[in-house]
């Protein structure tokens, strides 16, 4: 009676093993598959009296371990798109911002005298500092884009690099076990 009993509860763990464990579309079906696997393991693991029981263990480990692996190159594939996004962006402001301080530089500084007595009547004088001040706002307000999508671009970067430091652990451990 124990044989069968235990025989039932290894082709059970083995039933429940047996599972695939496919590529999920998005992250959270995988968290609730790794969550499930690693139930699992746990149960498995305080099974994991005899030889059979060690052998299905491991081999939901592996599954485990192949799961989080798939996750994280999931993460560094849609963390480089946006990296890829953020270069090219990037790249357009530098390039705007210095036709803008090269056009700058050009013009020379701006001096108020200048430009009050070069205007024909007040409202062309009003008309220049008003555009004046828009041309200076807005080539701040561009300084400050371009220096928050670098920031962004450095953020990205860093994460890239953390998912496939982890990427390269997991690895590791999946060929240790």
């Amino acid at each position: 009676m124990k044989k069968f009993l235990f025989a039932c509860s290894c082709l059970l763990c083995l039933l429940l093993l047996a599972v695939p464990a496919a590529r999920a579309d998005s992250a959270s079906d995988l968290e609730t598959k790794i969550a499930e696997l690693e139930k699992k393991v746990v149960a498995l693991h305080s099974q994991a009296q005899t030889l059979s029981g060690q052998v299905a263990f491991y081999d939901g480990q592996i599954k485990l371990t192949s799961l989080k692996i798939s996750q994280t190159e999931d993460q560094i594939a849609s963390i480089s798109a946006k990296i890829n996004f953020l270069e090219d962006k990037l790249q357009a402001k530098s390039r705007l911002l210095e036709k803008q301080i090269l056009l700058s530089y050009k013009q020379g500084q701006l001096d108020p005298l200048q430009i009050f007595f070069s205007a024909a009547d007040f409202s062309e004088l009003v008309s220049r500092f008003k555009y004046l001040q828009i041309v200076q706002s807005t080539n701040r307000r561009f300084l400050a884009e371009t220096q928050a999508v670098q920031n962004n671009y450095a953020q990205q970067k860093t994460l890239v690099q953390d998912s496939q430091t982890r990427l390269q652990t997991q690895s590791r451990q999946t060929r240790s076990s």
